[in-house]
């Protein structure tokens, strides 16, 4: 990952790249490799915000339509059981439903990823 300009996903608050070929100018920038990393970064920034440790993180993750959602997805979830979280697939998602499994008890996540 040395050398990877990792604000070129940077949009916002949000992370955004190129993950598939066919737009012309536009290199892919977001592969599995990267997400998977995404990933475990995350979880190491939630354990140390929320002050526990990644194995006692439960976190939803959800994706859209894109096709390349269901490969980055799997690669985040990935990213995330290597450090140990308990993870939730909750497939093709909407954004606020994602937010809601952050704050209904019956799921009671320490965090989302869309």
């Amino acid at each position: 990952m040395e050398g990877f300009d990792w604000k070129a996903l940077q949009n916002g608050s949000d992370i955004r790249g190129v993950a598939l070929e066919g737009v012309a100018g536009e290199p892919v920038n977001l592969t599995e490799v990267i997400a998977h990393t995404l990933g475990k970064a995350f979880a190491s920034w939630l354990a140390a915000k929320l002050d526990k440790p990644a194995t006692e993180l439960s976190l939803a993750i959800g994706r859209d339509s894109r096709l390349s959602g269901p490969d980055l997805m799997q690669a985040v979830m990935d990213g995330l059981s290597a450090m140990g979280c308990r993870v939730y697939d909750c497939a093709m998602a909407s954004t606020p439903a994602m937010f809601m499994s952050t704050v209904l008890p019956e799921w009671q996540c320490d965090g989302a990823i869309m």
